[in-house]
């Protein structure tokens, strides 16, 4: 990757972090809304208008969900992206992926259940304020907090239950099969949840690292004398 200028992350940061803020309110009213359904398809009359009523809710919700998990995919990707790529001025050598993984790794299948962990690894150890400023490849060898690994088991998990949530709701077909779709809805909106407010610290931390790195480096290049 080649050398750049430091760009600030707190802007995308803050970005991500509200998209993600209000992905978790929608994901509570999911819940809410599959609980209600949940307890609608286990009575013993069901009228039509009810039915209908409980379309209509869970429609927009689903609906107003996915809108803003597009502006999650979008605000959190351009924040984690503009963070790798700010590696090289922060001193870091020896990257091992490039920036445009930070992308793609996303998108693929299988690729998209461990690369994208191991660019956030990266991107915390090469951000160390307390590291020199000419680190090198040091950081390779360096700690992750445990919050990056619960963030991202119960991101995966979370991404697996939202799979089975969305078969359970194409395959029902009675009254019996929804019920089991809504309880399945109300596990994966719960998962998503926890999955997005540790998303939210994982930000959070990063950013406040990453950004107190670069302004002790600013600090030091200013320190030095004029050549």
């Amino acid at each position: 990757m080649e050398p750049a200028a430091y760009e600030p992350i707190s802007g995308p940061a803050k970005w991500a972090e509200r998209s993600l803020i209000a992905l978790i309110v929608l994901d509570v009213l999911g819940t809410v809304s599959a609980f209600f359904a949940y307890q609608l398809y286990g009575r013993d009359l069901i009228t039509q208008d009810d039915l209908d009523r409980t379309d209509l809710r869970e429609g927009l919700v689903a609906l107003l969900t996915f809108a803003v998990f597009v502006g999650v995919i979008v605000f959190f990707i351009r924040w984690f992206r503009r963070s790798y790529r700010n590696l090289p001025a922060l001193g870091a050598t020896g990257l091992r992926y490039r920036s445009g993984w930070t992308i793609g790794s996303w998108f693929i299948p299988i690729v998209g259940l461990i690369l994208p962990k191991r660019l956030a690894n990266d991107i915390w150890r090469a951000s160390d304020p307390d590291e020199r400023p000419d680190q090198g490849t040091v950081w390779h060898g360096d700690d992750v907090p445990a919050l990056y690994q619960w963030w991202w088991g119960f991101f995966v998990v979370s991404s697996l239950v939202d799979n089975a949530s969305f078969r359970a709701e194409l395959a029902a077909d009675d009254i019996d099969g929804y019920r089991r779709a809504a309880a399945v809805a109300i596990v994966s909106n719960l998962l998503d949840i926890v999955a997005a407010v540790l998303a939210v610290l994982v930000v959070r931390r990063t950013t406040n690292r990453q950004e107190a790195r670069a302004a002790r480096l600013a600090a030091t290049a200013e320190a030095l004398p004029p050549v």
